[in-house]
């Protein structure tokens, strides 16, 4: 494959004997222009690190270190030296008892003299209206009358 017509390009010519970022130049009728070279990012400033620089002459680490602790080196660093940061917030202490498991509560079963199986209770007047108030609503009169309610 052919390099790019453009002077000191050095790229593969990839339409009408130009690499693709002269030629999209070309299609907008502008002069054509050297493309921008590759540019070095000096590494960061601070210690022993080597990452590039992002903001300030710091890797993003560092300069995020800087902000917050005033110290480019505090913090928790990939070579685990340098100062702890301080705890946002203290850890609340735990009442007693709460590190102990606890059982579930049994479910309370009423006794079996409580249950009112064979002995019915009687009907408030409110309840015996509700209820034939309701039989009559539904057309159900003969259930009425077989329960003894209706008037």
């Amino acid at each position: 494959m052919s390099e790019c017509g453009f002077d000191d390009c050095g790229r593969p010519a990839r339409a009408k004997g130009w690499c693709e970022s002269h030629y999209r130049q070309s299609l907008r009728d502008a002069p054509l222009r050297p493309l921008r070279q590759d540019r070095v990012k000096p590494e960061c400033a601070a210690g022993e690190c080597h990452n590039p620089a992002a903001t300030k002459g710091m890797c993003s680490a560092h300069y995020q270190r800087q902000r917050r602790y005033g110290d480019p080196t505090a913090g928790r660093t990939p070579n685990g030296t340098g100062r702890k940061p301080k705890a946002k917030r203290k850890a609340v202490k735990m009442p007693k008892g709460w590190d102990r498991k606890t059982e579930k509560p049994k479910p309370v079963r009423p006794a079996i003299e409580d249950i009112h199986i064979d002995k019915p209770r009687a009907l408030t007047p409110e309840e015996i209206a509700l209820t034939l108030r309701l039989l009559t609503r539904h057309g159900r009169l003969e259930l009425a009358d077989a329960l003894g309610i209706a008037s």
